[in-house]
């Protein structure tokens, strides 16, 4: 004990007075604060940060930062061939704190890019970025909303279980490229969004994203098998259940639960929206705080009108369900009609759409899911209860 108390004090004292010694100097006594001889630093020491990236052609882009900008450099290479440099030609100021970039060469619809540079304030403070973007689609497809399955189940094929899983399917109104065009939802936001690839695809197709890609289990061993992206010419090679041989197929990602039980599907690019499907169960009060902003943002876009599609019927076990567009043709007609196509508006209320289910059985059956073919008209029906 002797030996420990000795320790104590050697150890502690010394630091003790070091300790009270550096606060003698640092706050004299009766708590006076001294300015005498100190140097207070005055100006801007804040870092710029971007606030947005848009690119505006094959060989421009644009981008805010949080405050002005006196000084910036950048260049554009192939994200998978870092050789391939393109130079950031010319710097413009617009308004606010915008810069507008004019490219030495023109991107290539579809492929990757990262843009590195650096920029700088009057002040002197600096930022470095790297902003991955996709070369612009200078003929994007327009593609409109024809069918959508919310809910994942398992049922029995050939024998064996495999897993139905949520999909989206469109409709091309004009042919061109889908690349940059995103299938989202407002609930499941930018993590679980498909972005469709540099694919040209005609007018008057059918495609088919299935939202997510079942995994194989000792259950299901089946699943996973057969979820090719037709990418090319050759229509036959997705063969999972509800693929189609005569339309196109893309899998997307996805391994978990996407589309909730109230949402709005949409098509956009990038924060541009051309069609949604509003739908919510008759419980829906009202969006949750932190997705109102955007639920309203997207309804103010003036695509649907009224009251949600009411949900109640889909459930998650109800893969035999779909909401299916049902004016398809009247749109077709007014894009046709349409001589500024780029100013076409796709307008959307419940009535535009059911819940369609099989009906009938034998050669009577009518069937109420249709991936890749035209839609059904076969109406979900609730069973009275007695």
């Amino acid at each position: 004990m002797k030996k420990f108390t000795q320790s104590v004090f050697k150890t502690l004292l010394p630091s003790a007075a070091i300790v009270s010694s550096v606060l003698m100097v640092i706050t004299p006594s009766g708590c006076h604060s001294v300015t005498e001889g100190l140097t207070f630093l005055e100006g801007d020491f804040s870092t710029p940060q971007i606030s947005s990236f848009t690119l505006t052609g094959t060989e421009s882009a644009e981008i805010s930062f949080s405050k002005e900008i006196s000084q910036i450099n950048a260049d554009i290479f192939r994200k998978h061939n870092p050789e391939e440099k393109i130079s950031a030609s010319e710097f413009t100021k617009t308004e606010g704190n915008c810069i507008r970039i004019r490219f030495s060469e023109k991107t290539k619809t579809g492929c990757a890019y990262v843009m590195e540079g650096s920029a700088a304030d009057g002040s002197g403070n600096s930022v470095t970025f790297s902003i991955p973007f996709t070369g612009w689609n200078e003929n994007p497809a327009v593609l409109v909303l024809n069918e959508v399955r919310n809910s994942y189940g398992t049922v029995k094929e050939n024998g064996s279980s495999i897993h139905k899983t949520e999909f989206a399917e469109v409709f091309v109104l004009k042919g061109g490229n889908l690349s940059g065009l995103e299938i989202c939802s407002l609930c499941d936001g930018e993590e679980k969004k498909y972005v469709f690839p540099p694919v040209e695809v005609s007018q008057g197709e059918y495609i088919t994203v299935h939202m997510r890609t079942p995994e194989n289990t000792a259950s299901c061993p089946d699943d996973g098998k057969g979820t090719v992206n037709e990418t090319g010419t050759a229509l036959s090679l997705s063969t999972h259940i509800d693929s189609c041989d005569r339309a196109r197929d893309f899998w997307a990602e996805n391994t978990k639960t996407v589309f909730a039980d109230t949402d709005i599907i949409m098509i956009r690019d990038g924060s541009k929206i051309y069609d949604c499907l509003y739908y919510a169960k008759s419980s829906f009060e009202g969006w949750k705080e932190k997705l109102a902003p955007e639920a309203e943002k997207i309804l103010n876009c003036k695509l649907w009108e009224g009251e949600p599609v009411c949900s109640d019927a889909i459930t998650t076990a109800a893969t035999g369900r779909s909401f299916s567009r049902q004016n398809l043709k009247e749109i077709k007609k007014a894009f046709s009609e349409e001589e500024n196509k780029s100013e076409f508006t796709i307008r959307n209320s419940r009535n535009s759409w059911l819940i369609t289910a099989d009906s009938g059985s034998g050669k009577n059956k009518v069937t109420g899911v249709t991936p890749g073919y035209e839609n059904s008209s076969s109406e979900y029906r609730a069973r009275a209860k007695n």
